[in-house]
């Protein structure tokens, strides 16, 4: 009479939890990639707000020159390094935009400085935009 040694593992249970510690695996190197991935963003975002911060400080505008808002702007996109390390590459424009609002029945001339980069971030298909604005009105001094 033959009898058989149940103790160990069948090759089916082997296979199983093969595919569920390769399953386990593959989750957690997608999760890490996804977090580098989301980090390095972060920071190329920091780096683009920064960059239009010192360009709106670096630039020929004076507070008291209202009228004279032009000397800021950039005709035509200015290629801009976000990243040396990474070889990001975005374009900053400037804008200027002239507005008349209202306010308690009278005109108050102002205007909104917009300073944008957009750039393609590796491994992308879709374009990241940092904007900021700032508002300057034109408060004449007998008020």
């Amino acid at each position: 009479m033959i009898t058989f040694n149940h103790k160990g593992f069948s090759l089916v249970e082997i296979l199983v939890a093969a595919a569920v510690v390769s399953l386990s695996l593959f989750a957690t190197v997608v999760m890490v990639r996804k977090g580098q991935e989301m980090i390095a963003l972060d920071k190329h975002r920091r780096m683009a707000r920064g960059i239009i911060e010192r360009t709106l400080e670096d630039s020929d505008y004076q507070p008291g020159d209202y009228n004279n808002l032009a000397t800021i702007t950039s005709p035509t996109p200015t290629d801009t390094i976000i990243d040396p390390k990474g070889n990001i590459h975005g374009s900053l424009t400037v804008a200027v935009g002239a507005e008349q609002p209202l306010i308690n029945g009278a005109a108050i001339p102002y205007r909104i400085i917009t300073a944008a980069i957009t750039w393609a971030e590796l491994g992308s298909a879709s374009n990241e935009t940092v904007s900021i604005s700032k508002w300057v009105t034109n408060i004449p001094d007998d008020q």
